[in-house]
């Protein structure tokens, strides 16, 4: 993910099944607050950007995710996140693979804005 004015890089800083494939690519942000990477949120850290210095982009824990930028205005990128959030999910490494079940799976997608 690359930057110019309001769209931005993130930098990975763990694997995660929701950034896979997105590489450099560019992302689209329109906020002015921010939380600053620390040892506090480094476990759910999954990205971060730098943009006036570096701030968490996305986090993420179990199967609980959230971007700071905005993916339905990232083009390409902003979809094939979506994409990654919708499509099947492999189990962590530590942790055995959800039984099988009838019922259909249910994703809830939510755009949070604060004012």
């Amino acid at each position: 993910m690359q930057q110019d004015n309001s769209r931005n890089t993130s930098v990975r800083r763990r694997p995660s099944q929701l950034l896979q494939g997105i590489d450099d690519r560019r992302v689209y942000f329109v906020n002015s607050f921010r939380a600053t990477p620390s040892a506090a949120n480094e476990e759910w850290t999954l990205a971060t950007s730098h943009y006036g210095g570096d701030f968490v982009s996305v986090v993420g824990k179990g199967d609980v995710y959230a971007t700071q930028f905005h993916p339905e205005k990232s083009g390409g990128a902003g979809l094939d996140i979506l994409r990654n959030f919708l499509g099947p999910r492999e189990a962590p490494a530590d942790q055995p693979p959800a039984q099988q079940s009838s019922a259909s799976p249910c994703c809830r997608l939510a755009s949070c804005h604060l004012t």
